[in-house]
């Protein structure tokens, strides 16, 4: 049911033709260097790929541009799993948008406005 769910989304994902861009992370705290264990992509549609690629528990600010959502806050809704974080859109504006993701974890987001 995995790989099923998965293929929905990536037919759905592909057809929009948006250009994927990769990411800028930052560390987490001073001297955590678990930011580098990651790989974000992103679209303008607002899907978010990310993967922790490490054998470690790691965590980051991802940095994303998510100024046509003008909206308080942005709903992150995992396309693989139950998963969903609302965060305050200007504090990922100013500072990222925090991960914290287990050894080779992923998440497939599809980023929504909230008020």
């Amino acid at each position: 049911s995995f790989y099923k769910n998965l293929l929905s989304n990536i037919r759905i994902i592909m057809q929009d033709n948006s250009r994927w861009v990769p990411l800028e992370s930052s560390p987490a705290w001073d001297g955590n260097t678990a930011y580098r264990n990651f790989i974000g992509l992103f679209n303008s549609n607002y899907f978010l790929a990310i993967i922790n690629y490490s054998d470690s528990q790691s965590q980051c600010y991802l940095h994303l541009n998510l100024n046509g959502i003008r909206s308080r806050n942005a709903l992150f809704k995992d396309l693989l799993s139950s998963a969903e974080y609302m965060r305050n859109s200007e504090e990922i504006a100013e500072r990222g948008f925090y991960l914290d993701i287990p050894p080779y974890g992923f998440h497939l987001f599809k980023i929504t406005g909230v008020d």
